[in-house]
Formats: C-alpha cells, structure tokens, sequence
C-alpha cells in the first residue's frame, strides 16, 4: 500500500515537472523571439540613420559642387569680359610683365622704405615734441624761480625798510625817554632844593651831616645771649628765610581757588 502511494507521488512529480520544462521552454523560446524582434529593429533603425547620413553626405557635396561650378562660371564669365580691357595691367600689377628686380623693389623694398620712413618721422617728431617739453618746463623752472627771486628781493627791501622804521620809533622813543628822564632829574633837583630850602628856613641850626645811632641794639635769635644787654632779636639767617619761605607757601594755598578752605594745623 504504502509502495503504490509514493509510485503514484512520483508519477505526479513527474507530470508536474514536465509541464513546468514545457512552460519554462514556451516562454524562453517568446523571449528569444522578442529579443530578436528588439535587435532586428534596432539594426534596422541603425540602417536607417546610416542611410539617411550617407544621404546627407552625398547631398552636401553635391551642392558645393554646383557652388563651386558657379562660381567658377562667374569668374570666368568676369574675366572674360575684362579680359580686353585690363588684361596687360593686372599682368603687369602681378608682375609678369616686370623683371624680378622691379617687381620686388615694388612690392616689398619701397613699401618697406616708406614705412620705415614714416616711422622715423614719427620718431623725429616725439623727440621734437619732448625736447619742448623739456625747455619748456626749464623755463617754466627759470620764470618760478625768479618770480621767487623778486619776491624775496619786495621782502628783503619791505624788511629793511621797517627795520629802518623801527629803528627811527626806537630812537625817537629812547630820544622821548631821555628827554622824560631829563624833565624827572630837574624836577626831582627842584623839589630837593625847594626841601632844602624849606629846611634851612624851619630848622636853621639842625645837624643835617650827623649820623643816625639807635638808642636799643638788634640781635639775630641765632645770636641770643642771656648776659647781653636788652635789645631787639629779629630773625634772620636759615630761620628767616624758612619763615618766609612757610609764609609764601601758606598764601599760595589760600589764594588759590583749588584749595579753599585749607587750612593748617597739628596734623
């Protein structure tokens, strides 16, 4: 029993797996057709670019042909109905009538030798052109600097003369001054004799020639004795000149506007 079951098993495998060749088999054999379908088209699509290219080629030199035909037909027809007319002078122009010297100094020396002519000419004129330009700015130099010279000669003479000015107001100012101090001399000469007169008149028997002697002596504090007689001490010395010097010091902070209200004390 078991062995009928699985020779029917494979029977059926076996249909199967032949129905599955005949299947894969068909749609190989459809791919291969269209495959070649693809390829035939494309070869025929290729064919026909190459085709219509040739075409194009063939065309293209076809009409440069007629181009060139008519255009050759042109010029023929051109020169021959110039030909009786300049025939001799384009000859002679293309130099097939001259001999070579002729023809290449024509062509080439003297064209040469005008241009290099002209380029000489033109080079003369720029030197030209900039040696005026050179005297011209050296002139230009020259009248500057002797505007400046005249200039300075207007200022030198334009000192001189208020020099001599000021020395006239200086002299006449000194002249003033003396002759002020000349009037002060003889005024103070008249107030001394009018003194003098007065004095002889109120104090006929005055000594005036006896010397001043003070009745009480003056001591320096440096110099302080106990067994001296009584005097004044007045101070003087290192001690005076610190004093001073404290004192000056002392008013320029109180005048001054950035210390107000300074003052000094133990501190």
């Amino acid at each position: 029993m078991e062995h009928a079951r699985i020779e029917v098993i494979e029977e059926h495998e076996a249909s199967e797996l032949k129905t599955h060749k005949a299947t894969f088999k068909q749609n190989k054999e459809a791919m291969l057709m269209v495959t070649q379908q693809v390829e035939a088209a494309r070869e025929r699509r290729e064919d026909e670019i190459r085709r219509r290219n040739q075409q194009l080629r063939v065309a293209t030199v076809v009409a440069t042909a007629r181009e060139k035909r008519q255009m050759a037909r042109f010029f023929a027809q051109q020169w021959l109905q110039t030909a009786k007319n300049d025939n001799l002078q384009v000859l002679v122009a293309q130099g097939c009538l001259r001999s070579r010297r002729e023809f290449s100094l024509g062509a080439q020396y003297i064209p040469r030798l005008q241009k290099q002519i002209v380029q000489d000419m033109l080079g003369i004129e720029q030197e030209i052109k900039d040696v005026t330009a050179l005297v011209g700015d050296m002139a230009n130099r020259k009248a500057l600097a002797h505007k400046q010279a005249i200039l300075r000669e207007f200022q030198r003479r334009a000192d001189k003369a208020h020099a001599a000015q000021e020395g006239q107001d200086g002299a006449a100012a000194a002249k003033a001054r003396r002759q002020e101090r000349r009037k002060c001399m003889r005024e103070q000469v008249r107030v001394m004799e009018v003194s003098e007169a007065i004095a002889d008149t109120l104090y006929p028997a005055a000594a005036r020639d006896k010397e001043y002697d003070v009745g009480m002596p003056v001591y320096d504090v440096r110099d302080y004795d106990a067994e001296s007689s009584a005097g004044i001490c007045t101070f003087g010395g290192f001690i005076g000149e610190l004093l001073i010097t404290l004192t000056s010091v002392e008013q320029s902070i109180l005048k001054s506007n950035d210390c107000y209200g300074f003052k000094f004390n133990a501190e």
